[in-house]
């Protein structure tokens, strides 16, 4: 077998060599992608009671604070009076830190009707406005924890409340055993997730200190600290029993890209 001539290895590793870069080039553009996904994704399993259910009992620190002098009604003989229900709340997966500057989608306007909040609690993730609309056929006047009036809302209209920081109860003069429980955080990124599906979808987020947490409502279930970095996508996965239970696992799923080795160019037969 003779020798490749000098003009056929020349071919060849120019072929080679075109081949090899353009492996590189798309390589390279495949790991910038990839770097620029950052934040969290990840899917959260709810129990039957919570991802199906329409009310919900209210709990005893919430009930004590709805019982007024106005529920003059009381169980005579064998009557029970009956727990208080309210429409379920929200389950809210949250990032609370100082580097949170993804904005939260605004709450679901808040409902009066049937004489109650719908829903009874909420989480804001940084301070400003919420919706209230007015079902009922009365004006309703907005008052704080402290009986300070706020707004005051007509008959099927839609009135706006500012709120601070902090924990907050709202109440109407014309309905005191109607309350809304909202907790307001500093600067925190809700994360959407579908209620059915439990899917998380990708969030890009700074890298970071913060705290995942998870409410029911105004309700903290659970916290924990969770480092983020600026080239990493974290997964987090989660259980919430009925009995208001979470279990997360947090996972790194970034995917790392390969760096190509330069392949053998085997001569061209003579």
């Amino acid at each position: 077998m003779r020798a490749p001539s000098i003009a056929s290895l020349l071919r060849t590793n120019a072929v080679g060599l075109v081949v090899v870069a353009g492996a590189l080039l798309s390589l390279d553009a495949a790991a910038q992608a990839e770097l620029k996904q950052h934040g969290v994704i990840g899917r959260i399993v709810l129990a039957t009671e919570l991802a199906k259910s329409t009310e919900w009992p209210v709990g005893d620190e919430r009930e004590r604070a709805k019982t007024t002098p106005s529920r003059i009604r009381r169980p005579s003989g064998r009557s029970v009076l009956l727990p208080s229900v309210e429409p379920t709340p929200d389950l809210y997966v949250v990032l609370d830190g100082e580097n949170a500057r993804v904005e939260s989608p605004p709450p679901r306007i808040i409902k009066i009707e049937g004489m109650r909040f719908a829903p009874g609690q909420i989480l804001l993730a940084r301070p400003g406005q919420i919706s209230i609309e007015n079902k009922q056929r009365i004006k309703l006047t907005i008052v704080d924890k402290e009986n300070q009036t706020l707004t005051e809302i007509a008959p099927g209209a839609t009135g706006q409340v500012k709120l601070k920081a902090g924990e907050e109860v709202l109440s109407t003069v014309e309905l005191p055993y109607a309350r809304l429980s909202v907790r307001v955080l500093e600067r925190a990124i809700i994360l959407p997730f579908d209620k059915t599906t439990g899917e998380l979808k990708l969030t890009p987020i700074d890298g970071g200190e913060y705290k995942l947490a998870f409410y029911l409502g105004a309700k903290l279930l659970s916290s924990q600290p969770l480092q983020l970095a600026d080239d990493r996508v974290m997964f987090i996965e989660a259980t919430v029993s009925a009995k208001e239970v979470v279990v997360p696992t947090i996972k790194d799923a970034s995917v790392r890209v390969a760096v190509p080795q330069t392949p053998t160019v085997a001569p061209e037969p003579e």
